[in-house]
């Protein structure tokens, strides 16, 4: 074990560095992550990051030129395609990706009647069910129609 105590007296973030600390001593993958991550870090300066949120700025401003017969020439329209992108892009940075819900059913069964029974005594399935019901989404449970 390591020699470094963690104190409960300090702020969140250095209990944070503290404990990565601790990791760090402790496991050398992690030692290796975290000093691969502070190389890879320092190549990335305070410029580049403005460059990057210049660049996702202007692509929330992009424009493209498309022929229009009425005037026989080209105009200029917003790039609908671009400014979405460049909108998600900085949405993602600034409050995080959504989540992305599956829900995966693996089980065997010996019969289609068997697994619609299962369905209909599973209080989560039923819930389920219901809430995609109420969205719009049509459910059969019985299999012989």
């Amino acid at each position: 074990m390591s020699n470094i105590d963690i104190k409960d007296d300090v702020t969140p973030a250095e209990k944070g560095a503290q404990k990565l600390a601790k990791a760090m001593k402790e496991v050398s993958a992690i030692r290796k992550v975290v000093r691969a991550s502070a190389r890879l870090a320092d190549f990335i300066s305070q410029e580049d990051r403005e460059d990057c949120a210049r660049v996702i700025r202007e692509a929330k401003q992009a424009t493209m030129r498309v022929y229009s017969k009425e005037k026989g020439d080209l105009i200029v329209i917003p790039d609908h395609k671009t400014r979405l992108a460049a909108t998600t892009l900085e949405l993602a940075y600034i409050e995080g990706t959504p989540v992305k819900r599956s829900v995966e059913i693996k089980a065997e069964f010996e019969s289609a009647d068997m697994l619609i029974e299962r369905l209909r005594s599973s209080p989560e399935a039923m819930r389920m069910i219901r809430a995609y019901s109420e969205k719009g989404f049509q459910f059969n449970t019985d299999h012989r129609k």
